[in-house]
């Protein structure tokens, strides 16, 4: 990402970073698998996740397969901690978020000409996820506190279905929030 905001060059959609592989495959979720030594740690830093909440983000597809540790013991897949050391192979067993959820809360008459908004989410789909989008003013018919609602709802549903990655906002505001004053050009955004 340049520091204007814009995607500058392509990027191959499978990583292999601290002993796993992520194949991100433009799906609501990625399969990550490991090679010997690797951890639950190991993965939340290859995918840019938060290793102590790995409960909150992990998907197993098998809990109870019995998973060989480096220190020779085995342990059942819904019972591994963060810093358990992983032996493979524990093919098609844990899954990663790969959904990221796009919101534009400006003036749509700038989505364009100056956001170049359709080129940021060409980026984020060569990068393999899986994108959701949000567009404030496609909701205009709607009373601000229902449009607020179906946004947060949204979000609320991908990240408790451990799909949500992350979200990717262009809006006026600040850390804490963001809004668009309402106008005949533009509506409001959650804040």
């Amino acid at each position: 990402l340049s520091v204007g905001g814009y995607w500058t060059d392509d990027a191959d959609v499978s990583i292999s970073l601290s002993h796993w592989s992520i194949n991100r495959n433009f799906g609501e979720l990625a399969l990550a698998t490991p090679n010997d030594g690797c951890s639950i740690a190991t993965l939340a830093k290859a995918a840019g996740l938060k290793a102590e909440e790995y409960l909150d983000w992990l998907t197993v597809t098998n809990p109870d397969y019995e998973i060989q540790l480096f220190n020779g013991s085995t342990k059942m897949a819904k019972n591994l901690a963060g810093d358990d050391v992983l032996l493979a192979p524990c093919n098609n067993l844990f899954y990663v978020p790969d959904t990221l959820y796009a919101a534009y809360c400006f003036d749509p008459a700038m989505r364009e000409t100056t956001f170049q908004w359709s080129r940021n989410l060409d980026g984020l789909n060569r990068l393999g996820f899986n994108v959701v989008t949000f567009y404030n003013s496609s909701l205009s018919g709607y009373y601000e506190h229902e449009a607020r609602l179906f946004f947060l709802n949204q979000i609320s549903t991908l990240s408790s279905s451990k799909k949500l990655h992350g979200l990717y906002i262009v809006s006026h505001g600040s850390n804490v929030g963001f809004a668009v004053p309402e106008s005949v050009d533009s509506s409001w955004g959650p804040s």
